[in-house]
């Protein structure tokens, strides 16, 4: 889970892509990502964040894009069938970008307020809207209350983190030991997309 976590927002930093286009991308590079070769199992095992993906799917499709019958899916169908475990945020988070229409601010607030485990939902869909966005989707305000928080809560100062990450994605440079063009076959478009110079 991990794994493919890091490698999709590794990949999601280069996907040139706004919107429903940059989110539908990174969930093929979340399906085709392999890094324990599940696909070479012959007994069928599905990769466990194809199943969470997949979960996510259904949920939005029985939820009808209601928030309240979304939440309603995952505390009955999260407990009932997978208990509160590290997948289930991914379920949570590509289900909420699809009912906020891919607004991701007003996903995230619906994360927050369903509750729960609300600091691993923030900071894993943190990642990915930074990634996919950027710093600057986050309003100036929001950062420097987080920042202030954590500075005063911790006695951390994570501007430095911040910048270092930022830099990293700004300099990505196209030989810099990772795959510069990532081949996914879209199951639902039935073509190829090409991320080039990623």
């Amino acid at each position: 889970m991990t794994a493919s976590a890091l490698a999709g927002l590794n990949i999601a930093m280069r996907i040139d892509a706004e919107g429903q286009q940059a989110w539908e991308i990174l969930e093929e590079i979340l399906r085709d990502i392999d890094p324990f070769h599940y696909r070479e199992v012959p007994f069928g095992v599905q990769k466990p964040f194809t199943k969470w993906l997949d979960k996510a799917s259904t949920w939005v499709d029985e939820a009808g894009n209601e928030p309240a019958e979304l939440f309603e899916l995952a505390n009955s169908q999260g407990e009932s069938y997978f208990g509160w475990e590290a997948h289930l945020p991914i379920a949570l988070i590509f289900s909420t970008i699809k009912i906020a229409r891919w607004q991701p601010l007003a996903a995230m607030r619906l994360l927050l307020d369903y509750g729960r485990d609300t600091d691993t939902y923030a900071q894993l869909f943190g990642a990915f809207i930074g990634a996919l966005y950027g710093p600057s989707i986050f309003p100036e305000q929001m950062v420097t209350d987080v920042l202030n928080r954590i500075e005063s809560e911790y006695d951390e100062d994570l501007t430095a983190w911040v910048t270092e990450i930022v830099n990293a994605r700004q300099n990505l440079a196209p030989n810099d030991g990772y795959e510069t063009s990532v081949s996914i076959h879209s199951r639902s478009l039935d073509k190829t997309l090409q991320l080039n110079s990623m």
